[in-house]
């Protein structure tokens, strides 16, 4: 399927209105939280970047992202959306179009790309990480403030904000290959979820930093938890905040994901991990 499709930037408005079409199939947003096509067009027209995914003349995926300047000077491009159909997802597409970013955004002189997740969804912990090769040491409390969506409705929009640097050994390693599907997993002190009826339960007190480097576990299936029982989802928002407020000021970063068992074939792990470790030295430009 990756064979047959193209990806190439687009700037025409009938081309955003298919942009418009793709949120909706992906998302269960209102009308009000899907970025229009008059912000789409702005946002090109001034330098920013949308990529499409196209399988003949149906959009399947695109790339939304524009120029921003962090606290220190250093322009980014930070990539505010990236969105495939529901039929095409878990394809590779959405790797192909964040690999064709990463190609366009150097090209443009720009080292560093930047973008949110929300840390408590492993599969994107997985995609940005591991494939990918980006690093986080940022944590966002609410970000986006309250959204209706179907995800995120009854939850704090906490978010992690991934690095992406393309110029390093880490990231060109990661693009120009298969990706591989899991990392070596380190020897590292674990900080366990409590498994009661199945279900992790966030530790009830949250214990001094270990010493590097140190594995946090998180659910596998946020969704589910979120689903079943409200309060206790709630209860892992707030660890989490929690556990990275006091390691990304102590100078740790968050660098792979692993799960156990390492090798999980279409279905989700049964137990994920997050990797805290000091910033690698080929991590940033």
């Amino acid at each position: 399927m990756i064979d047959r499709l193209r990806i190439e930037p687009i700037s025409d408005v009938a081309d955003f209105e298919q942009c418009e079409a793709v949120q909706r199939q992906v998302w269960t947003m209102s009308e009000t939280e899907i970025v229009p096509v008059h912000l789409l067009r702005a946002s090109v027209h001034k330098g920013g970047l949308i990529l499409a995914a196209w399988d003949n003349q149906e959009m399947v995926g695109f790339v939304f992202g524009f120029l921003g300047r962090r606290a220190d000077g250093r322009l980014v491009h930070h990539s505010h959306m990236a969105a495939v159909i529901p039929a095409y997802q878990g394809k590779g597409v959405g790797l192909a179009l964040k690999i064709a970013q990463a190609k366009e955004v150097a090209a443009q002189g720009i080292d560093l790309i930047t973008w949110t997740f929300d840390p408590l969804e492993a599969r994107n912990g997985h995609f940005n990480l591991n494939l990918l090769g980006g690093i986080v040491r940022t944590y966002l409390v609410n970000f986006y403030g309250a959204m209706k969506d179907g995800l995120n409705l009854g939850l704090a929009s906490d978010r992690f904000e991934v690095e992406l640097w393309p110029g390093t050994e880490r990231v060109r390693t990661r693009l120009a290959q298969s990706p591989p599907d899991e990392l070596a997993r380190p020897a590292a002190q674990i900080l366990a979820a409590d498994w009661q009826d199945d279900l992790p339960r966030p530790p009830e007190v949250l214990l001094p930093l270990p010493a590097a480097p140190f594995l946090v576990e998180i659910p596998a299936r946020f969704q589910t938890i979120k689903r079943h029982d409200l309060e206790l989802a709630k209860a892992w928002r707030l660890y989490f905040r929690q556990m990275c407020q006091a390691a990304f000021p102590a100078s740790f970063a968050v660098t792979a994901l692993h799960r156990i068992p390492e090798s999980v074939e279409n279905s989700d792990p049964q137990r994920v991990f997050y990797l805290f470790e000091p910033v690698p030295p080929d991590a940033t430009g």
